[in-house]
């Protein structure tokens, strides 16, 4: 999967900025990317942030077949809602 999600990346039209790639690491499909200092100007920050998010989005029309919902950014579909905790319990 990680192999089509690359090979995908270099044929079709770019749905971020294209650094980086898909690998197979601890039982999941992960994306990874390397910036280095060298290339921080003002304003690259929120490139990247926004980038990261038309990734995600562009995965949950090729894996999903949707786009996002309000639904999409509940609680339970995050890690910590997996894991059993919530936004309204103490840190303490």
């Amino acid at each position: 999967m990680a192999l089509s999600l690359n090979a995908a990346d270099m044929t079709q039209p770019v749905s971020s900025l294209g650094y980086g790639s898909y690998v197979y690491a601890d039982g999941m499909i992960c994306f990874t990317s390397l910036y280095p200092n060298a290339l921080y100007k003002p304003g690259f920050l929120p490139n990247i942030y926004f980038s990261c998010a038309a990734r995600a989005r562009a995965m949950s029309w090729q894996l999903l077949g949707s786009d996002w919902d309000e639904d999409s950014f509940s609680l339970e579909h995050g890690t910590l809602g997996r894991i059993g905790l919530s936004s309204t319990e103490d840190d303490g």
